[in-house]
This record gives C-alpha cells, sequence and structure tokens, in this order.
C-alpha cells in the first residue's frame, strides 16, 4: 500500500488479530520531535484515545521511546515512573517498539495490555521484525506523496503554460492579420507596382507576416491537441503495385 493512513490502519489491525494483543497503537513522530499523534488504533483502547490524539515526547513510555529509539518492555507499568496514566485505562503491560526509517525514529508501535506480564521478548523480536517493515513501507509511502505532489505541480505548471502559449497565439496573430491585409492592399497600389524597391520590401513585410502567422497558428493547434481540446488523425495511403 502506498496511501499511508490506509497502510497503518491495516497494518494495525493486521497486528491485533495475528497476535491477539489486546490493544495496539502506531504513532508518527513530528519532525520537531516534540509530538506523537496517534494515526492508527485498533483493540479495546480505541474509544479513549481517537484518532488524532496528540501527546507530547516529553510524556509516557512512547515519549520516552521516541526520543531515545529504543524499545521499552514494561510488564507493569505502575513500576515505571515513565509510564503516563490514561483516565479508564486500565494498563499494566506495555510494549513501545520505534519505528526508524533510514535511522531515524518516524513512529510508535505500541501494544497494550490489562494483564501483568503479558509481554515476553517473543513478542519484542516479533514487533522489532515488524516495525522494520513498517519503516520501509512509511518511507515509500511518503515518498509516492512527494512524487504525487510534484506530479500534480508539474501538471498545473504544464496547464499554465499552454493556457500562456494560447492566449499569445491568439493576440498574437490579431495584429498579424492587420499587418497582412495592409501590405497586400499596399501591393496593389499603383505607385507601389511601379516602384520595384518598394514592392520587393512591401512583399517581404507580407511574406515574413504570414510566416510568424503560420508559426502562431501551429503553437495554437500544438496546445489544443495537449489539452484535449483538438483531435488529430493519421492517414495513411495505400500502395498497390
Amino acid at each position: 500500500m502506498l496511501e499511508l493512513d490506509q497502510l497503518l490502519s491495516t497494518s494495525a489491525l493486521t497486528i491485533l488479530r495475528t497476535f491477539n494483543y489486546f490493544d495496539v497503537t502506531i504513532f508518527l513522530l513530528n519532525e520537531e520531535k516534540t509530538d506523537l499523534e496517534l494515526v492508527a488504533h485498533s483493540g479495546n483502547f480505541i474509544d479513549f484515545l481517537p484518532h488524532g490524539y496528540h501527546q507530547q515526547t516529553s510524556r509516557g513510555i512512547i515519549g520516552w521511546v521516541a526520543l531515545n529509539g529504543e524499545k521499552v518492555l514494561c510488564n507493569d507499568v505502575l513500576q515505571d515512573p515513565r509510564y503516563h496514566t490514561y483516565e479508564y485505562h486500565e494498563t499494566r503491560s506495555e510494549l513501545a517498539i520505534p519505528i526508524k526509517a533510514d535511522n531515524k525514529v518516524v513512529g510508535i508501535l505500541n501494544v497494550e495490555d490489562k494483564k501483568l506480564h503479558a509481554f515476553d521478548e517473543t513478542d519484542s523480536v516479533v514487533l522489532s521484525t515488524l516495525s522494520d517493515q513498517l519503516g520501509i513501507a512509511i518511507r515509500n509511502a511518503r515518498l509516492y506523496e512527494e512524487v504525487q505532489k510534484a506530479n500534480m505541480k508539474l501538471t498545473e505548471l504544464d496547464k499554465m503554460k499552454s493556457e500562456f502559449l494560447g492566449i499569445v497565439s491568439h493576440d498574437f496573430r490579431s495584429p498579424l492579420a492587420s499587418i497582412i491585409l495592409a501590405g497586400k492592399a499596399l501591393l496593389k497600389n499603383d505607385i507601389v507596382q511601379e516602384n520595384s524597391r518598394l514592392k520587393e520590401y512591401l512583399q517581404i513585410i507580407v511574406d515574413q507576416a504570414n510566416r510568424l502567422n503560420q508559426l502562431a497558428e501551429d503553437t495554437l493547434s500544438i496546445t489544443k491537441i495537449e489539452s484535449g481540446q483538438l483531435s488529430y488523425f493519421s492517414r495513411l495511403s495505400t500502395l498497390r503495385g
């Protein structure tokens, strides 16, 4: 999956169902490393910690993990001074694993249970492996988002370019048409007909104006083709011998 919210939500739900954990949350760390946002949640505490919940990294076990980049396996949170108590939570065991991308902490995979000693080193190893995979997936999803944004910007710039060329080409043709008409009219004048040098100069003006007019017409046609306003067909003739 390359859509980040869907990726993380599916991951949290899959981990919960696969390992029968009591509660699974995934937090993302901001660039300043001051705030954690809950971006995916599955389990029994979902009504107490809604999507979008924020927690400072100065609080709780997950905050400590985010700042230090090390996992915490705590099978009695009441004995750990780092634990942040949530109202209505009855957590007794917690396992928090840093999610890293390019060796930098980008989030936390956190599991909790109401039982004492709910987790062991097997859980730690499995979730650490999953966190590594989540880190790669998050990096790829963010790169995909950047590519999508860049593509949208390029599309918008291309649209602006086509509109600009269309306007310029259209406005360019109007004065050229006047120059061509005036030049042709002068070429028919008797005085001009008797003056070969003047006739030659006027003919150059008319010819070059026609050339510029054709360039403007071609540019306008190209912009219409790019925008889908004009269709073109290729006609192939069949040679019979």
